[in-house]
């Protein structure tokens, strides 16, 4: 069939009375295309498919569920984008107001929950909203968002009695006092304390109270009622020994710990003229020296 163009001045269409129900259509094979200076729909209009223009005008208000890749508003947290987003949703302690010159503005309300997280330690003891700080020695400055605690050095009590104390640095004070006394005859006072190294498998070598780690297998003078600490930092390489003079046989009552660490020597007041030490691996014999008990 030939081309035909023939002009509409109103094109009405209804349902026919004898066709199925359902609404009006028109279809064409291909695409149907509209001239015209402008296209006017009076009433609702339903797209399936997709509408692509190149522009649109209005304002948009009337659109609902559109967030299109790209568009929207864009979500910033202190600079950095964190996405794009067609709704934004405050949550508490937030005040938001109304809409004006297509801005609004967003307040931190007060009373909110967050806080500080408060831990002892390490161990949380809950969130607070308010730090009070007391006691002798605290005192806590400064203004608006910035506070500064300080807090004084304490005071060193008189007298301090405690079941078990650990120091891993120095301890210093004028005197020391210990009850540290058994029915046995093991017990011990403060302890005199050499450091132990070895010298490849031939001797072994000390330093502490009068004694430089220079000399190899060294004769030491210990005296009666008095604690010595061993401390052998070769340990397995080289197990230290307090034995009796031209045996084999350990010193057992007066000597407690363990070979490959520390040992805890009390010389007794009946104690023998001498006491050997020997590393106790076979082919180690050379790293053998003598405690020297005075008179």
């Amino acid at each position: 069939m030939a081309e035909k163009s023939f002009g509409v001045k109103d094109l009405n269409i209804v349902q026919s009375s004898g066709a199925a129900s359902g609404d009006p259509t028109i279809e064409s094979n291909g695409d149907l295309n509209l001239k015209a200076g402008q296209v006017a729909i009076q009433t609702n209009t339903t797209i399936t498919g997709v509408i692509t223009a190149t522009s649109f005008s209005g304002d948009g208000t009337g659109l609902t569920g559109v967030t299109a890749s790209g568009t929207g508003i864009i979500i910033k947290d202190g600079g950095s984008t964190v996405g794009t987003a067609g709704t934004i949703d405050f949550g508490a302690n937030l005040s938001v107001s109304a809409i004006s010159g297509a801005a609004v503005t967003v307040t931190g309300a007060a009373g909110g929950t967050d806080g500080i997280q408060v831990q002892d330690e390490g161990t949380g003891l809950g969130t607070a909203t308010t730090l009070n700080f007391v006691g002798d020695g605290v005192v806590a400055s400064g203004g608006a968002a910035t506070k500064t605690i300080t807090i004084a050095g304490a005071s060193t009590p008189q007298n301090l009695t405690l079941a078990t104390l650990d120091v891993s640095g120095i301890t210093t004070s004028g005197s020391f006092v210990t009850d540290l006394i058994t029915a046995n005859g093991t017990g011990r006072g403060f302890c005199t304390r050499y450091y132990i190294t070895a010298n490849g498998a031939s001797s072994f070598s000390f330093a502490g109270p009068g004694q430089r780690n220079s000399v190899g297998n060294p004769t030491l003078y210990l005296m009666r009622g008095f604690s010595y600490m061993f401390e052998n930092s070769t340990g397995g390489s080289h197990p230290f020994r307090i034995q009796f003079t031209g045996t084999t046989t350990g010193v057992g009552t007066y000597v407690s710990g363990s070979q490959t660490g520390i040992q805890i020597f009390t010389i007794p007041h009946d104690a023998p003229a001498n006491y050997e030490y020997q590393c106790t691996v076979s082919g180690h014999e050379s790293m053998k020296g003598s405690f020297i008990i005075p008179s």
